[in-house]
């Protein structure tokens, strides 16, 4: 393993932050089949915890931040907002699309790279 973390440096908040999207992804794309309410429920949840992350994670990017913040603040659970589901099909696939486009943001970054020097 210690060979292996020489020959290759990773940043190891990119890859968390882009394994924590792709599990949002999933948990979102679950909201397009019919579950019982418990199911959106851990939606709201756990979507909630994801987002109020991501928003600390990208604290420097304001515009990152500005849609996480937004994303958290609708998803909460405690106050809920009633958008109707074929609304919230619509935000589930908006946040789909912005999930990809920042997993894109993160990978393109090039927090990692092989070292073939050693």
């Amino acid at each position: 393993i210690d060979t292996l973390s020489k020959f290759i440096k990773i940043n190891y908040l990119t890859v968390m932050k882009i394994i924590f999207k792709v599990l949002l992804i999933i948990l979102f794309t679950g909201c397009f089949f019919t579950f019982p309410y418990e199911y959106y429920l851990a939606v709201r949840i756990f979507g909630t915890i994801g987002f109020i992350w991501l928003l600390y994670s990208e604290v420097n990017n304001l515009g990152w931040f500005a849609i996480w913040l937004f994303s958290a603040i609708l998803l909460q659970p405690i106050f809920k907002i009633p958008l109707g589901r074929e609304n919230w099909q619509i935000v589930d696939g908006i946040w789909i699309v912005l999930l990809l486009i920042s997993i894109g943001k993160d990978y393109s970054k090039k927090d990692y790279h092989f070292n073939f020097d050693k």
